[in-house]
């Protein structure tokens, strides 16, 4: 069984783990969509170096399993 819980994004894991479902997501879900060259330029670290776009908040859900 497994648990869910929605809280604030707070440690460096969390905003690590965000980074990368954000960079992986974008390749993925746009390649054949969207320029290529935009697509190639973003780097999974750069990505990580800003997780909250600007956000005071960011919530995440983790799932915990037992």
């Amino acid at each position: 069984m497994s648990n869910y819980i929605i809280k604030p994004m707070q440690t460096e894991s969390e905003m690590d783990g965000k980074g990368h479902v954000h960079y992986q997501s974008y390749q993925e879900a746009y390649t054949g969509l969207m320029d290529a060259e935009y697509l190639s330029s973003m780097s999974e670290k750069s990505v990580r170096k800003s997780p909250t776009n600007g956000r005071k908040t960011f919530w995440l859900l983790r799932m915990e399993r037992k």
